[in-house]
């Protein structure tokens, strides 16, 4: 233990919140680096958040640009100041030890214990507790507004120890654009930010109106606006709102363009702070509020009701001096009460002793021999394709140092991940032996459970259309471990029974699908609860060998057509008359090569005199080497060949058990990228292939399968999976 790090600071935090507390933690971790502080982010999964959020941009930053370390699990660390952001953290006791030996922590509340009409929020006794078993040592309670503090006082007798001064939000003003000496804008502009809570609006349509007038002079603009939460409030909305989403410009921008800033909330809501009125007094904006503000801001706002909205604005658009005066008074009283100056100050209040003992703290230096690659334990469902297996690839593929892949495999491919130089475990699925699906999912768990025993993984991400009984069985023994499903759209009405064990896992992944507008399946409105990325798949599309060289690396002839053939191992779907079609059409073509891409889980194909075998994976990187291709529809075929702009003719596998290949199909002929042809058509072979053979029509289609969106999701998937997997779960699932 004495070979600990040490940091002066560690910032407890769930850094995927997506307002307030983080910008709020944002500005105290550069607080902390202007002071020459050294600081740690211990970071936490609370119960709090119920979908998959990602790590706040700005926490992102300040990861990024070595503000503040983020504490890897299973490490021990020191400090002398262990600042936990937010109650909802530990309303329930860690599922593992943080590793965190603090002389004195503080729990910040930026949230009240009772909203305002009087109903609990959290119970803080339990918090405190919990900090307790946790850290070994009794927090400070740091309410961050007079309104928690008046909370605290009148619940009196809980034994806290209740720091003396708020624990306000920072800021530094020279982020923020300054409106002094811009004259009022002709209209004027007013507007508001905030998340899309409905609590934080006008509790009524009536005073909603009256906040955000509709009169001649007044142009009402809303940042954070959801009209949809706001129609089951208020009916039919206002035409004068101009509504902006939550996050669909930058707030300095926003804030820049405005003239006064208004924000009245619902009775029920307690804004504990108000980080966003923060963010525009620091623009020098005039401010008005209703009265309770003043007790945090004084006279940075100017107090009022709702009615009384609209007469004040035309005052301070009548009287230029007026404005200018409060706006300068707004920028000046946030620069001398919540810069950043003030998080050393508050530190140095809270252990008067502090300055005297830094000289003697350790240095940060690394334990000698601490493991520094933590193992993410990526498991794959069979498969009658590669596609499950491919993704999870292209993940480990994308994954930083300091995250080992290791492979826990049912597909038959495995030999794939062991190629590619990963760690593999395969166990057979049960139809490949026979086994008892009951039997066999007790095995599972059994031996999943031992992975994760013998490798310790942070995190495991499994992809699959169905998270298995013994799969969600190892996962409920194994509490403490962060895990996330990834899982394509496109499914099927038959398969929504297994959204029901969407709960067994912390987080979800999608994958987009170039062809989601067709997509009616049961995923779709599950969307709002899952991290969305783009297309995922192995390889970059701009990276594509040119034709030459490509078929020079596979051993085929410099001239002719080629066409390659990609229908699978047909495990599960015949597409036998599909080929017959094919050969019959191609023996009428001299100049076409059917090249048969041999696949790795089904039956062999047999090349017939005139035709080529091709065994390789990926394939992809070398997909120039063919002038078309004739392919199966599921995830990665299609998005190969969207993205890679090769001429196809998509032959969907519509078994039951198969995601809805013919809707992706269905939309590369929409878009002119593709062509289709199905089994229960042969007949219509001749005529389709006779059209991708045409190069004039292939030159149309890689004409508009470069109109498609570009941009792949395989990194963006892989820094998810990582900021994940040092999070800390402070509940069971």
């Amino acid at each position: 233990m004495g070979m600990a790090e040490f940091f002066d600071v560690v910032f407890v935090a769930d850094p995927r919140f997506s307002g307030g507390t983080s910008t709020a933690l944002a500005a105290e971790i550069r607080a902390a680096r202007q002071a020459g502080l050294s600081a740690g982010l211990l970071p936490v999964m609370g119960p709090v958040l119920r979908k998959a959020w990602p790590v706040h941009p700005a926490i992102a930053a300040a990861i990024a640009d070595g503000d503040v370390a983020v504490i890897a699990r299973g490490r021990t660390v020191r400090t002398t100041f262990a600042i936990l952001h937010h109650p909802g953290l530990f309303t329930l006791p860690p599922a593992a030890p943080l590793g965190l030996l603090a002389e004195t922590a503080v729990l910040v509340l930026h949230h009240p214990p009772r909203d305002g009409a009087g109903a609990g929020q959290y119970d803080l006794a339990a918090v405190l507790g919990n900090i307790r078993a946790a850290l070994g040592l009794d927090p400070v309670v740091a309410p961050v507004g007079p309104l928690v503090r008046r909370q605290l006082d009148a619940m009196g007798g809980t034994g806290m120890a209740l720091l003396a001064e708020d624990w306000t939000n920072l800021i530094d003003v020279a982020d923020w654009p300054d409106r002094a000496g811009r004259p009022v804008g002709s209209p004027v502009r007013i507007g508001r930010h905030s998340r899309p809570l409905p609590q934080k609006w006008p509790a009524t349509r009536a005073l909603a109106l009256a906040a955000y007038p509709d009169r001649e002079g007044i142009e009402v603009s809303m940042l954070g606006a959801d009209p949809e939460r706001l129609g089951r409030v208020y009916g039919t909305l206002p035409g004068h709102w101009r509504l902006l989403p939550f996050g669909t410009m930058e707030v300095a921008e926003y804030l820049d363009g405005l003239d006064l800033y208004v924000y009245f909330h619902a009775p029920e809501w307690v804004e504990a702070f108000g980080r966003s009125i923060l963010e525009a007094a620091a623009c020098g904006l005039v401010i008005l509020l209703p009265a309770h503000f003043e007790p945090v801001f004084g006279p940075a706002a100017i107090y009022c009701k709702e009615e009384e909205v609209a007469d004040l604005v035309a005052e301070f658009a009548a009287d230029p001096k007026r404005h200018a005066l409060q706006s300068a008074r707004a920028r000046a009283h946030v620069a001398r009460n919540f810069g950043l100056d003030q998080f050393r100050a508050r530190l140095a209040r809270l252990r008067p002793d502090w300055a005297a003992l830094k000289g003697a703290r350790p240095q940060n230096t690394p334990r000698p021999g601490r493991k520094t690659r933590q193992v993410a334990l990526l498991m794959t469902s069979n498969g009658v394709g590669l596609g499950h297996l491919t993704r999870m690839l292209a993940l480990a593929d994308e994954m930083p140092p300091e995250l080992e892949p290791v492979f826990f495999t049912l597909s038959q491919a495995a030999d794939l991940a062991r190629q590619a130089g990963y760690a593999v475990e395969f166990r057979p699925f049960h139809r490949a032996t026979g086994a008892d699906i009951a039997a066999w999912n007790r095995a599972l768990a059994e031996e999943l459970s031992d992975a994760i025993a013998f490798h310790g993984p942070a995190i495991l991400v499994f992809d699959g259309n169905t998270p298995y009984q013994g799969l969600c069985d190892a996962l409920a023994a194994a509490p403490d471990l962060v895990s996330v499903w990834m899982r394509r759209a496109f499914w099927t009405a038959g398969h929504a029974r297994a959204l029901e064990r969407t709960g067994s896992f912390d987080a979800v992944i999608e994958p987009a699908d170039l062809a989601e507008i067709l997509d009616h399946g049961p995923t779709v409105a599950r969307r709002d609860d899952v991290h969305r990325v783009p297309p995922v798949l192995r390889g970059d599309p701009g990276a594509l060998h040119a034709r030459g060289p490509a078929r020079r690396i596979l051993g085929l002839p410099a001239e002719g057509t080629l066409a390659l053939v990609s229908l699978g191992g047909q495990a599960n779907y015949d597409l036998s008359p599909v080929l017959a079609e094919l050969r019959a059409w191609a023996d009428g073509r001299p100049d076409v090569t059917l090249v048969h891409l041999v696949p790795w889980i089904g039956a062999r194909p047999e090349a017939r005199p005139g035709e080529i075998l091709l065994e390789r994976y990926p394939v992809f990187p070398l997909m120039r080497a063919f002038d078309f291709q004739i392919s199966t529809c599921g995830y990665n075929a299609f998005h190969e060949a969207m993205l890679g702009a090769i001429p196809t003719v998509f032959v969907p596998n519509e078994a039951a058990e198969m995601d809805l290949q013919i809707e992706r199909a269905r939309f590369g002929a929409l878009a002119g990228a593709s062509l289709t042809l199905r089994r229960a058509q042969p007949l219509a072979a001749a005529r389709v292939l006779d059209r991708i053979a045409d190069p004039q029509v292939r030159l149309l289609m890689q004409e508009a399968a470069r109109r498609l969106p570009r941009e792949t999701g395989a990194a963006a998937a892989a820094r998810f999976v990582c900021d994940y997997a040092q999070l800390r779960k402070t509940a069971p699932r």
